[in-house]
């Protein structure tokens, strides 16, 4: 596949992550958080301008997968570890 219109950097902070989306077109983004499960934890949709847009989300400890979405079904996804 040719590139992305955006990229997504996932950083652990105390008690959480921060997503931080590098977005090259402005449109709506989605975010959605499942833990080892499958469940859904949070599912949120946003409007992302051009450039960075930074959305922090409190999680408890455990692991999780962090999938970040655009309109044109481009997915990137993490698992991170909350310790």
């Amino acid at each position: 596949k040719g590139q992305y219109s955006f990229n997504a950097g996932i950083i652990n902070v105390p008690d959480g992550v921060t997503v931080n989306i590098f977005n090259n077109k402005s449109g709506t983004m989605n975010v959605q958080i499942v833990d080892i499960m499958g469940r859904k934890i949070k599912t949120e949709s946003f409007y992302a301008g051009l450039g960075t847009t930074s959305k922090s989300y409190s999680l408890l400890k455990g692991i999780y997968i962090i999938q970040v979405s655009n309109n044109n079904n481009e997915i990137i996804s993490n698992k991170v570890i909350i310790k």
